[in-house]
């Protein structure tokens, strides 16, 4: 049985936070056996060099010159890595010590799903955490929650095989974001079962400029494409209009300082 825990990294990784999450994963408490691989897209600077030499027996470094973004780079260690289990991960956040054991379990005592993600909290610098928003694990609110919104927390994911075998891979079109949207909305389409454990092992890195990558007009126009070629193909045409209102308001949001941002983030949208 072959368990990888994959991390992406390019260019602009921050490596203090790089380290911080690298240790979160070999330090994980574990009764399996697994490997962890770092997957570069792109060129990396100097100071994440000297992590992957610092941590040269415990990781395996893959990768391309050319930065493709997220999607692409991970159909590459998709395809590249031999594995069974395939753990997501992103280089600024954390895990708990107990992630890859719980989710194990879970999706083999569990084998009518395909893949499985955990609840998460998110914190920030000098140690303020508060709880996200609680990601659906029944049906029918995975199909209600996917109207307006990837139903999953993307980094949280364990993957059998079979998810991308009965659902295709990532489109790389959406190489800005939404591909976790895009993905998830057609494994709902495609009835290839995923759900969420009510367990907040992830930790997901905040900061006020993060705001930016997900308010691109780019990103909008993308989410509102995913989002109606869903609606449409579910029959839910009372949505429509709620869809747009949405769209109009995250637009506005663009022109939101960070730091206001941040703290309606945290007061109101957690």
């Amino acid at each position: 049985m072959k368990i990888v825990v994959v991390i992406p990294i390019y260019l602009g990784v921050n490596h203090k936070d790089f380290e911080e999450s690298l240790k979160s994963v070999v330090n994980q408490k574990t009764t399996y056996t697994f490997k962890i691989f770092v997957v570069k897209d792109g060129e990396i600077n100097d100071n994440i060099q000297k992590i992957l030499s610092k941590y040269d027996s415990n990781i395996s470094v893959i990768g391309r010159d050319k930065n493709m973004g997220l999607a692409s780079i991970l159909n590459y260690s998709l395809k590249e890595i031999p594995w069974d289990y395939y753990f997501r991960m992103d280089s600024d956040d954390i895990i708990s010590p107990d992630r890859i054991q719980v989710q194990l379990d879970y999706i083999l005592s569990n084998p009518e799903y395909h893949a499985v993600g955990t609840q998460f909290i998110r914190f920030v610098e000098g140690g303020k955490e508060y709880n996200g928003r609680t990601m659906p694990n029944e049906l029918n609110k995975i199909i209600k929650t996917a109207i307006f919104r990837s139903p999953t927390v993307h980094a949280s994911m364990l993957y059998k095989k079979s998810f991308f075998e009965l659902n295709g891979f990532y489109d790389e079109s959406f190489r800005y974001g939404c591909e976790d949207y895009d993905l998830f909305s057609r494994a709902v389409l495609n009835k290839v079962s995923f759900t969420t454990i009510d367990k907040r092992l992830y930790l997901v890195r905040s900061a006020p400029e993060l705001k930016f990558r997900r308010l691109r007009f780019k990103n909008l126009t993308d989410a509102f494409k995913i989002s109606s070629r869903y609606i449409f193909y579910q029959k839910l045409y009372i949505y429509i209009f709620p869809i747009i209102i949405i769209f109009f308001l995250k637009f506005i949001l663009k022109f939101v300082p960070p730091n206001l941002f941040q703290k309606i983030k945290d007061n109101f949208i957690k």
